[in-house]
């Protein structure tokens, strides 16, 4: 099974939003051999979005990172991931099943249906983000100043 292809092919799609409405770009599109990932990650002018499918670990994340037109920022407080936002509207939710997403899923439809699941919320919770208009800081959102 190709990995990286299932896995950029899903997420481009479902994903397909971040180009057309927040005017991201795909920057990557890769297989970290040395961690095991298939990465796919889009930018715009002020956030770099990474979907990371870490194989070994059965999971699935999106970071979010500040970024500029010319950088993007590694430092502790310009990057977290997104299910933090989701548990700051919805502190019930389980975040291990949100983000468990086994490397031989013998049923796409099931794969399929975890990636929009991540899709969906990002829509829902993360527009003011990925405008940059807003940032997750120690736990609570603030409004981001450019």
């Amino acid at each position: 099974m190709d990995h990286q292809k299932i896995f950029s092919e899903h997420v481009r799609k479902l994903f397909a939003y971040l180009r057309k409405e927040f005017h991201f770009s795909v920057v990557d599109d890769l297989y970290l051999k040395d961690t095991f990932s298939c990465v796919v990650a889009f930018r715009n002018k002020w956030r770099r979005v990474e979907l990371v499918w870490e194989l070994m670990d059965n999971r699935f994340n999106v970071l979010i990172y500040r970024a500029t037109p010319y950088k993007v920022s590694y430092l502790p407080d310009d990057h977290f991931y997104f299910f933090q936002v989701v548990k700051y509207y919805e502190p019930d939710i389980e975040i291990t099943e949100l983000i468990n997403i086994t490397c031989d899923q013998p049923n796409l439809k099931i794969f399929n249906q975890k990636i929009l699941h991540h899709a969906e919320l990002l829509r829902k919770y993360g527009s003011g983000i990925l405008e940059g208009k807003e940032w997750l800081m120690r736990g609570n959102l603030i409004p981001d100043i450019h």
